[in-house]
């Protein structure tokens, strides 16, 4: 079979993450498979198409913004493929438009050349936290969060008529797209993101343990308004009072589609100054190696995100990394020890500081390499890859279209 893959790619223009879930998914699928694979990837710098891995085709042929959809269609429809699986974020491809044009694409292809279309959805927004607040952060300026309400209904009922099959990354996010969006729920699956790492990142050297007597924390990802970072630097000062040599990093770069606005970069010098105060040592972006080495050398992550709308980044390379992490009950994470868990206030997020250096510290480092363990890479991509193919029933386990696949089924039989 010939499938084609709509994803940005490393070393396009895209900085997504999704690029590498994408390369992680493509170098675990099983060698008994002897599909042709194309990738639709961003452009960047080399040549038009590159070969990687074996029977992988990456052709760049699109730029993120207006024109994008133009691009991606003009690609799609000139390819000879019979199945696509094309890996979505809202504003992956673009602004608004390009979001809404993407899926209207998808059912003209699917009409038209009867594609198999499986779309991953790596952000979903559940209409409980489409609020005005929600609204400006993403730099929208509709005036009533009924208006964002009605938009990301059209957006995710679009997809639900667009793809044969649609994962989610987490259980909650499914829910999310049966109960708010009308998605069928013999249509979902939901599948884990594989342990991530940057190609970049020496594996071996983040999985390298701290010493015992480390009191250090971290935290990195984008600055983004909901990623709690107010309340993070409040509960290390209230941390601190108990645990006097407690350490934290963040390493925190600036949005991508909010730099350079006024608003967000007040907000983010005042992340700076309140950090410096704390005596916290805050960084912007930095480079695979020294992020590696941060990683290494810390006790455990902490992402204390007021919300959550997709899977995180971060906490698929803390997995991949074997580090415990400490999480609110913000963030979307099957699998989750309630001891790493709080709720995402500063109070909270303290205590559950302090008890980790007090009393769950192994507990949670057993926990990290259990949980890695059971994100197994090759059954992940094996799972992904009948589903884009349209294999009914998936050999896999007891596994069937329309299960709610958790990571504990996701282990080698």
């Amino acid at each position: 079979m010939r499938i084609g893959i709509l994803s940005p790619y490393p070393n396009g223009s895209s900085k997504s993450g999704i690029a590498d879930y994408t390369v992680a998914l493509l170098s675990n699928i099983p060698r008994e498979y002897d599909d042709d694979i194309v990738v639709f990837a961003d452009r960047g710098p080399g040549d038009e198409q590159t070969q990687t891995p074996p029977r992988v085709t990456v052709r760049r042929c699109w730029n993120a913004g207006w024109r994008a959809p133009l691009q991606i269609v003009r690609a799609l429809f000139t390819a000879d493929v019979e199945a696509l699986h094309v890996e979505y974020d809202i504003y992956l491809f673009g602004g608004v438009v390009s979001a809404l044009t993407i899926p209207l694409a998808l059912i003209v292809l699917r009409l038209l050349r009867r594609v198999h279309v499986t779309v991953t959805l790596h952000g979903v927004v559940p209409r409980a936290a489409i609020t005005p607040e929600l609204l400006r952060e993403n730099g929208l300026t509709f005036p009533f969060s009924i208006l964002g309400k009605i938009g990301f209904t059209v957006l995710f009922r679009l997809f639900a008529l667009a793809a044969n099959r649609v994962i989610a990354l987490e259980t909650a996010l499914a829910h999310s797209l049966i109960a708010d969006y009308g998605f069928r729920h013999d249509r979902i699956f939901v599948i884990p993101c594989p342990p991530l790492v940057k190609a970049a990142i020496p594996i071996a050297q983040i999985e390298a343990p701290p010493t015992e007597a480390s009191r250090s924390l971290l935290y990195f990802g984008f600055a983004s308004y909901y990623k709690g970072l107010p309340e993070l630097i409040d509960a290390f000062v209230i941390a601190k009072q108990r645990i006097p040599d407690l350490q934290l990093t963040i390493v925190a770069g600036r949005h991508p589609r909010l730099r350079g606005s006024a608003a967000y970069e007040a907000h983010y010098r005042r992340l700076e100054e309140q950090a410096a105060s704390a005596g916290i040592v805050m960084l912007d972006f930095l480079d695979a190696q020294r992020l590696s080495a941060l990683i290494a050398s810390c006790a455990a992550l902490v992402l204390p995100y007021t919300r959550m709308y997709g899977a995180s980044g971060p906490l698929a390379t803390a997995i991949a990394a074997r580090k415990p992490v400490l999480v609110s009950t913000a963030v979307y994470f099957d699998g989750a020890d309630p001891a790493q868990v709080f709720a995402p206030d500063a109070q909270s997020c303290a205590d559950a500081i302090v008890a980790f250096f007090t009393t769950y510290r192994e507990r949670l480092q057993a926990h990290a390499r259990a949980l890695v363990a059971r994100r197994n890479p090759a059954v992940i991509a094996t799972v992904n890859h009948a589903i884009r193919r349209g294999d009914a029933p998936i050999e896999i386990g007891s596994l069937l279209p329309g299960t709610l696949v958790r990571e504990g089924d996701l282990t080698l039989r």
